[in-house]
Parts: C-alpha cells; structure tokens; sequence
C-alpha cells in the first residue's frame, strides 16, 4: 500500500506486476462508485481508473455514459416535478444527480450515490495513482482549473503514472512554490533515468480473450505469461485476486 514503492514500481523495467484496476473494484461495486475506488486500494491496487461525465452546473461526477440510464436509476425520476424529461447527464444538475444510485451489473438498484471527481481524488490522494477517463471531452488535465482541484485534493503525485511527469512540470509552471510537487517530480524523473525505462504500458484484461478462446476471465497462467514477455502493468477486473497473485509471487519494488 506504500505509495513510495508504486512510484518506483511503475518505473523498473523487471520488478513485480503491478494492478491498474478498471472503474475500481468493478467485481464487487458498481463501475466508477466511490466503495468501488476504495476497495481497489485496499485490495493493493497501483492505479485506479474510473469515468466522468459533467453535469449541467459543470460538476465533474464518476460515470461513464452520457445517458443516466444504465448505471442509475434515473429512469425513475425522469419526468417528475424538478426533475428532467431528458436522461441525459448534461441536462441534470448535480443536487438531481446526487439523489439518484448506482445499479450493478445485473440492474439492481444498489445503495450507492454517484460520487464526484473532486471525492476520488481525495481518496486516491497518497495512495493510488489515477486515471481519470474524461469522458464529456472537456477537462483539460493542463489547465489551471485541474490543477486546483489537484491541489485542493492533495493528489497532485496521483497523476504520475498515467500522464507521466510532462503533466507535472505544466503544473510546476503554473505553481513554481509548489516544494512538495518539485521534489516528487525529480524522483521520478531520477526512478526513469536509472532505469533506463519509460512508464508501463497497461495490458488491458480484454486481451484475455484471445488467450483463453473467449472466456472473460482472468487466470494465473495469463498473468504469468505477461510477465514472461515483460507486460508488467495488468488493467484488471478482478483486482482482489489478481493483488493475492502479486503478493504471493512477488516481493515489493524498492529503490536500489
């Protein structure tokens, strides 16, 4: 769970495997919930990735589609007094939103609110690096509005992994007294020259597909077989399993 240790794990070129978990712990939560992203860190996870949608007075909440209908339980909303005749997100506001729950996979309503942008990093902070899949296509991970909300989270190292330290030197301009930023960008400058190694690439656990005749599911042979070829950063849906698999077969990532 060492924050410390991801960065360098992220970074060595032949350490242990290490976890992307996909809208958090999907297994057990509905996609992109708040209890989703805090399992995954609890499970040991290396980075979290989880969606966003804008809502209609500009709150940046944890969906994936623009339409409301699969992931909550809008439809039953829709059209009553207060509420929008649309599903889509765009047309609700944030207190509409926030009323509504997530469903599961199966299409129970859960009890689970749809959370926020500013609510997971908040939780990412200091433990889990993020990926944020804007997908309304307006945040801009450079401007000084993203910046701010990072540095009002305290999750400004989150961005590290999957935007690379480019996204921290922007930041760094905008914020040159930011000490703490300065000193966690040179070391992870200093962890890539070492090793002479860029980032990870994520291995998306889709490809899972073409190595077990189309089951969905993933397997020790597979991450063995990843790890042979050096694919050492897994996007997972099974992210308890795949952190036991870590934790048997692999000691922590240290700086030497």
């Amino acid at each position: 769970l060492d924050f410390n240790e991801k960065t360098y794990a992220v970074t060595c070129p032949d350490g242990r495997i290490t976890i992307k978990a996909h809208r958090g712990d999907s297994d057990n939560y509905p996609d992109n919930s708040i209890e989703a992203i805090a399992s995954a860190i609890l499970a040991g996870a290396d980075c979290v990735e989880f969606d966003t949608q804008i809502t209609k007075d500009g709150v940046a909440v944890l969906l994936h589609d623009v339409s409301l209908a699969k992931a909550t339980d809008a439809s039953v909303y829709v059209g009553m007094k207060g509420y929008p005749q649309s599903l889509s997100v765009t047309d609700w506001t944030f207190d509409q939103i926030r009323t509504l729950k997530y469903r599961d996979d199966k299409g129970n309503t859960t009890d689970y609110k749809v959370g926020t942008l500013y609510e997971a990093l908040k939780l990412c902070a200091g433990r889990v690096f993020v990926q944020v899949d804007d997908k309304s296509g307006t945040l801009d991970m450079t401007s000084e509005g993203m910046y701010r909300l990072a540095r009002e989270t305290g999750s400004e190292e989150c961005f590290f992994y999957f935007y690379g330290s480019s996204l921290l030197d922007k930041w760094l301009k905008l914020d040159p007294d930011n000490k703490e930023l300065a000193d966690y960008t040179a070391v992870c400058r200093s962890y890539l020259s070492e090793s002479g190694h860029s980032l990870r690439k994520p291995y998306w656990t889709n490809d899972v597909n073409l190595y077990n005749g189309g089951k969905f599911s993933e397997t020790e042979d597979w991450w063995k077989k990843l790890s042979s070829q050096g694919k050492l950063m897994i996007w997972s849906q099974n992210v308890w399993k795949l952190s036991q698999y870590v934790s048997t077969n692999y000691t922590a990532s240290t700086p030497k």
